[in-house]
């Protein structure tokens, strides 16, 4: 995960990544360089505070650079269906925040955004 995948926000004249500080206003104090938010579904741009974890440095690098692949259930930004991905694996389309089951439901997708323009 990139830096730049994440949302910034501005607080008090400083931008800062929005996790970060939805989290620390959560806990009610700064964050510990030792510890990582965690994005447990993956998805760097969902902030929702039942999405985020705590966790140490070790036990995040445990998680994020397992031998086995981490699996994590998404739903389908077109058909609402669940689908599964292997944990951090980029959506198919550059630049794309969404989340598709499949080929076909990205192409159906597309091709609704440009007759809608």
């Amino acid at each position: 995960m990139w830096k730049w995948d994440y949302k910034r926000i501005t607080v008090d004249g400083r931008v800062v990544l929005e996790h970060r500080h939805i989290m620390e206003k959560h806990l009610g104090r700064k964050i510990l360089t030792s510890e990582i938010v965690h994005h447990k579904n993956g998805d760097p741009q969902d902030n929702r505070i039942e999405n985020l974890e705590l966790m140490t440095q070790s036990s995040h690098t445990k998680i994020y650079h397992s031998p086995r692949p981490h699996i994590i259930e998404l739903v389908c930004d077109y058909c609402g269906n669940k689908f599964k991905r292997k944990y951090h694996q980029r959506p198919k389309v550059k630049k794309s925040k969404k989340k598709y089951c499949s080929r076909q439901c990205m192409g159906k997708d597309s091709v609704l955004v440009n007759v809608g323009n």
